[in-house]
């Protein structure tokens, strides 16, 4: 599947590139956009809020400005649909197909780090046209690294490191908000039966994080300003089991207790929507989600499946095809599916640990099995549950939903049971299936359309249709003024923009940005980032 870019003003565009006037050349707009991130945000939560009015301010957004559904990516995980929309690129195009990066053809990964965002994010295109810009919170950025502008990194780091651009920040973010937080580690055991501390918990790191985020507004100059807020993702994922009567883990008395619960959350969001953008005035407001929310209710082990059906063989630790390097030292752990003592002489597929939203299957090529992918895909169409149901399996090809040079570094096939209900588990059980989740705390999921709101004075009152989530680079460098690469797969959105600003403001584009790692990073340390994604139910 190829989606090409659909562009404004294309006569103009194409007179740019044809003569090369790209470099320096921009209508360098003075608009001044506000992005709010609102991790796993959906429609089907906030629309019922919106019209009983617990969320007014979205609901004037709606009114007034252009709204729809925003497609993310294959699989609709945080790290590489946050990673998408900064890039503007499909994971083809940058080989993050999860948290893990896996950067040559054998099994070596290494988790998402700036050392992949610098130099291919949108905001580093804009600090490079003398934009200053501001980025709070941003999930695996990190470490920060210099912009014009600042940077204050969120999912992946931790308050106890350097997390902040310049190094100064630090201290006066943890001066106003007494301490300034990154994450709630809702998956933990500590939050078992104890909803009421997690919410408090939940509420209290959004509050600081809304505070650090007006802070920066009212004391430092930016023309971009970004804040990402995960714990709408985290509330969703540990308490939709109250909200859902189908759910196996539903409960009436629990459900009267927390649906208000969340539903003042969502009123908390609302009102920190507000003071920011009546902090910021911007001249143009978005509102984004990287994937949508819904029910997770059972799980799979795709591994003893693979086991059973004889394509996964144990024997023992392989130290030479999965070595873990680092520079002069290996501080990094292989996956645990290799703790399982894997057998790749005799193994034809596996699932490595990356996520449990989806299965990832590799195929050991080693081997060149003919028809192994359809023999695969055959028997996991068959798949029946434990009462011998049938189980909707929708599988996903890499040269299907990607493009670009490291298409063949993603997994040789993604499946994804029962749209998203089940989780797909790497560890290798006695059973196949287990008919609720596996993690009590980890009861909501990833969907793939998650929100797309926007707001300002050259923007139609319109829905929304078609908009994905590497789109969103491409609007806010047209919107900037800032020229846009050629080789970026976002596509400017016509219908978002009145007529007379699209006439007014035709689009520029230069030449092609092709992405590129930035080896000056020390990696992330594995161990660390390991610890603080399993404790938030990612791993």
């Amino acid at each position: 599947m190829t989606i090409r870019l659909r562009r404004t003003n294309v006569k103009f565009s194409i007179w740019i590139l044809k003569f090369g006037f790209t470099e320096g050349l921009s209508f360098m707009s003075n608009t001044k956009v506000l992005v709010i991130g609102l991790d796993g945000a959906t429609f089907d939560v906030i629309g019922p809020l919106m019209d009983n009015g617990t969320m007014p301010c979205l609901k004037s957004m709606k009114e007034t400005g252009a709204s729809g559904k925003l497609t993310s990516v294959i699989p609709p995980v945080t790290a590489p649909a946050w990673f998408s929309l900064a890039s503007g690129k499909n994971p083809g195009k940058t080989g993050v197909f999860g948290f893990q990066v896996r950067t040559k053809d054998d099994f070596e990964f290494e988790y998402l780090s700036s050392r992949f965002f610098k130099g291919n994010s949108f905001w580093d295109l804009l600090s490079e046209q003398g934009k200053t810009v501001g980025l709070v919170n941003y999930p695996m950025l990190f470490p920060p690294y210099p912009i014009n502008g600042f940077m204050v990194s969120g999912l992946g780091s931790s308050p106890d490191q350097e997390i902040t651009y310049p190094e100064s920040l630090k201290d006066e973010l943890n001066q106003v908000t007494s301490g300034y937080e990154i994450r709630v580690n809702y998956s933990d055991k500590h939050y078992r039966d104890a909803d009421d501390l997690l919410i408090t918990d939940i509420n209290r790191v959004l509050d600081k994080n809304v505070a650090a985020a007006l802070h920066l507004m009212k004391t430092r100059d930016w023309d971009l300003f970004m804040v990402v807020i995960s714990v709408t993702d985290w509330i969703q994922h540990a308490l939709w089991k109250y909200l859902d009567p189908s759910h196996p883990l539903y409960d009436q008395g629990k459900h009267e207790k927390y649906q208000p619960e969340f539903d003042r959350f969502w009123g908390r969001v609302d009102d920190a929507i507000a003071r920011l953008m009546e902090q910021a005035q911007p001249g143009v407001t978005f509102i984004l989600s990287d994937h949508g929310f819904g029910p997770m209710k059972k799980a799979f082990y795709l591994n003893t499946w693979l086991q059973k059906q004889g394509y996964l063989k144990k024997k023992g630790f392989l130290k030479k095809l999965f070595k873990r390097r680092a520079k002069g030292e290996d501080t990094r752990k292989g996956s645990r599916l290799l703790k399982e003592k894997l057998d790749v002489q005799k193994t034809a597929a596996f699932c490595l640990e990356q996520n449990i939203l989806l299965g990832n299957i590799y195929f050991n090529h080693a081997q060149d099995k003919p028809g192994l992918r359809e023999e695969i895909r055959k028997k996991l169409n068959d798949l029946t549950d434990s009462s011998g149901n049938r189980i909707d399996v929708k599988m996903y090809q890499p040269e299907d939903v990607y493009w670009g040079e490291h298409t063949h570094l993603a997994p040789d096939l993604f499946i994804v049971l029962d749209d998203f209900k089940y989780s797909v588990e790497f560890r290798l059980s006695d059973r196949l299936f287990l008919d609720r989740p596996s993690n009590p705390n980890r009861t909501g999921s990833h969907r793939l359309e998650g929100i797309m709101m926007v707001q300002g004075p050259m923007i139609s009152k319109t829905k929304i249709e078609g908009a994905h989530i590497y789109d969103i680079a491409s609007h806010i460098l047209y919107l900037s003024g800032v020229p846009i690469p050629e080789d970026l797969d976002g596509k400017i959105i016509n219908h978002l923009f009145t007529p007379s600003y699209l006439e007014s403001h035709p689009a520029v584009y230069g030449k092609p940005r092709p992405f590129v790692m930035d080896e000056g990073f020390r990696r992330s340390d594995h161990v660390e980032v390991e610890k603080r994604l399993k404790a938030l139910g990612y791993l």
